[in-house]
């Protein structure tokens, strides 16, 4: 057990996922040095093709320092969860053209 827990200790944090261009079927953004301004994009999720979503939602929630209370919860059981956010609008998933990674966040409120 402890060894484990050292192990995990030492393990650096898991970095968001990096997509290609390819994995949304969004315009592609060429990025170039000069766009170094650039913010990170929201994703529309339905423009994920099923694979590429369901990578980014597993590592999303097997991320270091998740943790979902007291009863363990199975790695399906995380993923619906979170999917089911997604869905409602309540996490939007974001691109960052300067790293390339995606990344889940909280959507901020709609202004009426």
């Amino acid at each position: 057990m402890i060894a484990i827990r050292d192990r995990l200790a030492r393990s650096a944090p898991t970095p968001p996922i990096r997509l290609d261009a390819e994995a949304w079927s969004a315009d592609a953004h060429a990025v170039s040095d000069d766009d170094a301004n650039l913010e990170p994009v929201e994703v529309p999720w339905r423009s994920l093709s099923a694979d590429a979503l369901r990578g980014l939602l597993e590592e999303f929630v097997t991320r270091d320092g998740t943790d979902y209370g007291v009863r363990e919860r199975t790695l399906e059981e995380r993923v619906r969860d979170v999917l089911r956010q997604v869905e409602r609008g309540e996490v939007v998933i974001l691109f960052d053209p300067r790293s390339g990674t995606a990344n889940l966040a909280r959507s901020r409120p709609r202004r009426p």
